[in-house]
């Protein structure tokens, strides 16, 4: 795990992308394995998703405000499944 200083606030950041060898399946299994322990002891946890597409900026936006105009509600689902389509969603 690296750890990356911001000023005076250290922070341990772990990048299963980059740690993991993903073409090494016993490494991936082994790795794996601990991520239980690594999330459940992280204070924060941060997910790559990809860039914005789709309806993406309209759900967080939306999440944000915590108000949806029923106008918007068939934009708001259509838009999560396009979200919840993409690969990271596969991988969990």
């Amino acid at each position: 795990m690296r750890c990356f200083y911001h000023y005076e606030n250290p922070r341990r950041m772990w990048v299963d992308a980059i740690y993991i060898n993903q073409r090494d399946i016993f490494e991936k299994t082994y790795q794996v394995q601990m991520m239980g322990n690594i999330f459940s002891s992280a204070s924060n946890i941060l997910v790559w998703l990809g860039d914005t597409a789709d309806g993406s900026d309209f759900i967080f936006d939306t999440i944000r405000s915590q108000n949806i105009d029923e106008r918007d509600v068939l934009q708001f689902v259509h838009s999560l499944w396009k979200l919840y389509t993409r690969p990271w969603f596969d991988r969990i």
